[in-house]
């Protein structure tokens, strides 16, 4: 289920992507989107964005406490996995250099506890570029 873009996001998200994501693209500059949006148990989202060649990223997935640890994933064009948190102990920031210049997918989902009430909060995926001297600007 693609949510992200074109969906009404609460000031309370925006303000849990400032606040508690964003400081953890540091040492990276904020690409200044703010996805965020309210997820609960079993939903999932995915993200498209473009990424250039040699250029260094910093991807923050960051949840509120009450909700279980995301999975995540990273796929190219031909959806094939480039990242899966499962694979690094559910880690919420994967830094990497984009090989080439393109689109990735990135997939996000609130797994289900399968408990009676299920579990919603805000869900923040934040994005840093690496500043470097001879890099162009976009």
């Amino acid at each position: 289920m693609a949510f992200w873009s074109g969906v009404e996001v609460t000031a309370q998200c925006i303000s849990f992507a400032r606040n508690i994501a964003r400081p953890q693209l540091e040492p990276f500059t904020h690409d200044g989107n703010f996805n965020a949006t309210y997820m609960e148990e079993g939903e999932s989202a995915e993200l498209y964005k473009t990424f250039f060649e040699g250029e260094e990223y910093r991807l923050v997935v960051s949840a509120v406490e009450s909700l279980p640890e995301l999975h995540i994933q990273v796929l190219d064009e031909h959806r094939h996995v480039v990242f899966d948190n499962k694979n690094y102990e559910n880690a919420q920031v994967w830094d990497f250099t984009a090989e080439t210049t393109g689109t990735m997918i990135v997939f996000v989902r609130v797994p289900d506890r399968g408990m009676e009430t299920i579990t919603g909060g805000c869900v923040a995926l934040l994005f840093g570029v690496k500043s470097s001297g001879g890099s162009r600007r976009r």
